[in-house]
């Protein structure tokens, strides 16, 4: 994926464009070592409810 003004959760497909829609469904995190905030990989929704994608 890459970083930007888009996001698109692996796990439940849900999309977010611009920084705002970023913010309030995936939120950003900081790479510490290598200075840049990226959103988060999973939405805020999956994180919190632990969900994990059906593999059958």
């Amino acid at each position: 994926m890459p970083y930007g003004e888009y996001a698109e959760c692996p796990n439940c497909g849900k999309v977010a464009h611009g920084k705002a829609e970023i913010i309030a469904n995936f939120g950003f995190r900081n790479m510490g070592i290598f200075n840049k905030i990226i959103p988060q990989s999973w939405c805020r929704d999956c994180r919190s409810k632990g969900q994990k994608k059906d593999d059958d």
